[in-house]
């Protein structure tokens, strides 16, 4: 259902309403309210975090060097803003956009015009990051930025993209940028 939301088949409330009542209907014969199930899980999502090792390193290495960073997410707002305070991460993000906010999605095109819009952004200078082929890369591909997938568990892709660069644990940004 994530990838029909991405490829604008559904939108953010029919999501919603049918992600989890579907799937407990098809997996456990389950009638539950879909959008008051999926309110609850976001409020849990939201109180858990996960640091990828190297976060700090790399986003204090990208602060002293003046680069600017973004933070382009398909997420719900409270979800990413709880998750980016409880992580002590905000201080790192000259901004954040949050597809529910923008009423726009990644992998398409308008997102990333959007975001490049208000950043003042330049294709030719900017560079999409993510661990997610069909939005990040893909999203990247369609606005014609350069890409980096970030793979720390060297998945095979399978698809047709073909991401600029390939790394599989964060510090490697270091050597491309």
């Amino acid at each position: 259902m994530w990838q029909r939301f991405e490829r604008n088949e559904l939108t953010w409330d029919q999501l919603m309403e049918h992600l989890f009542a579907d799937y407990f209907k098809a997996y456990h014969q389950l009638n539950v309210p879909g959008r008051k199930t999926i309110q609850t899980y976001l409020k849990y999502l939201s109180n858990n975090h996960q640091l990828v090792s190297g976060t700090r390193t790399v986003m204090e290495y990208l602060k002293q060097n003046n680069y600017h960073v973004y933070a382009v997410t398909n997420g719900q707002k409270i979800v990413q803003d709880q998750r980016l305070k409880d992580a002590k991460l905000l201080q790192y993000f000259d901004d954040i956009f949050i597809s529910q906010v923008i009423g726009l999605q990644k992998p398409n095109k308008e997102m990333f015009d959007f975001v490049l819009h208000h950043i003042n952004g330049h294709r030719n200078n900017t560079l999409m990051i993510g661990d997610s082929l069909s939005s990040d890369i893909q999203g990247g591909i369609n606005a014609h930025l350069d890409t980096v997938w970030f793979n720390p568990h060297s998945l095979h892709n399978s698809t047709r993209l073909k991401p600029t660069f390939e790394i599989h644990r964060l510090t490697e940004l270091k050597a491309i940028l």
